[in-house]
């Protein structure tokens, strides 16, 4: 029975976000998610549930305009990410990459992120620099590259190499860790 309102939930969210899946993140890095139910509301209405190994259930309202997550809190000491660097936060910390000097943040938001600021992430090659930071010694788990272009105070671009994975169209914790790094570093209002 739980398949089947499960297909049917799935199916329901597909149709209207045209979303092919939805990640949802624990609160606390160490908290792994025990169980997932989607209760159909609706026709164009869906709930998800999401029960982690702490006992928390947490709740989400998903609608044909809008999809509520909640992406928990960002964790920027070097132990929860983790990152093998010097500093109470790694905010605008310089690592050799490929030869070269860059320049990252790292957050973790239930899953480790650098964030590398650039100019154009059109032009960026995301293809070898992606693979590089992902597999980089100083994350003995890995990380999710993430290349962010600033637009203005309030918007970015962001294009996020998945560590094991590649680059992808969309990362929404990757996007939560790049926005964290720029308010981190006075670049971003929100």
């Amino acid at each position: 029975q739980i398949e089947d309102l499960t297909k049917i939930a799935t199916s329901t969210l597909s149709e209207i976000t045209h979303y092919t899946s939805v990640g949802i993140g624990p609160r606390v890095a160490s908290q792994n998610i025990e169980e997932v139910k989607f209760v159909l509301l609706g026709s164009r209405l869906l709930m998800a549930i999401i029960l982690t190994e702490s006992g928390l259930i947490k709740e989400t309202i998903i609608n044909s305009n809008e999809i509520i997550v909640n992406m928990g809190y960002p964790l920027l000491k070097p132990e929860n990410i983790p990152v093998n660097l010097e500093g109470d936060m790694i905010i605008n910390k310089k690592i050799f990459l490929g030869g070269k000097e860059i320049h990252i943040n790292c957050v973790s938001m239930g899953n480790p992120h650098a964030v590398h600021i650039v100019n154009n992430v059109e032009t960026f090659d995301v293809a070898h620099i992606g693979p590089l930071l992902a597999t980089h010694r100083r994350f003995a788990r890995g990380v999710n590259a993430g290349f962010m272009q600033i637009v203005n105070r309030s918007n970015i671009i962001l294009r996020v190499y998945e560590r094991g994975a590649g680059e992808t169209l969309a990362c929404g914790t990757g996007a939560c860790a790049a926005v964290v790094s720029g308010i981190r570093q006075g670049l971003l209002d929100s």
